[in-house]
């Protein structure tokens, strides 16, 4: 189904996602937001979890807006499109650096899609879609 704006809330397991939307919205206390197909979002996508992994794969092209936070958790991000991308990748731990894999700009006007992406404890995966 193809929705406008999807927003997804859990307090225990994973939300997984397909399918379409403009702007996906997801919170998480304790799982992982996980798109097992590629999702296809138009405009934003926000996913915030506090106990668990952040592991979405983008179809046709990424959205403008990526927003992926866990406090404790792995975020590996599949990206569409040839970039480039202006990307904000921040792991707060000392033994894990950001593996950002995708062509990267500073200039937002020139990038593909701005995305963030932090994690308090874990590793953070940015990276062509296969």
């Amino acid at each position: 189904a193809d929705l406008d704006h999807l927003v997804a809330r859990s307090s225990g397991g994973a939300v997984i996602r397909e399918g379409s939307a403009r702007v996906i919205e997801a919170e998480v206390r304790q799982g992982a937001v996980v798109s097992e197909n590629p999702v296809t979002v138009r405009e934003s996508f926000s996913a915030n979890v506090i106990d668990g992994d952040i592991d979405v794969l983008f179809g046709e092209r990424a959205p403008r807006n990526i927003e992926a936070t866990t406090s404790t958790g792995d975020v590996t991000l599949d990206l569409p499109g040839a970039g480039p991308f202006l990307v904000t990748a921040i792991a707060d731990t000392p033994y894990e650096n950001p593996d950002v894999r995708v062509p990267q700009t500073s200039d937002p006007a020139e990038a593909q899609s701005v995305v963030v992406a932090r994690t308090g404890s874990g590793s953070i995966v940015i990276e062509p879609a296969r």
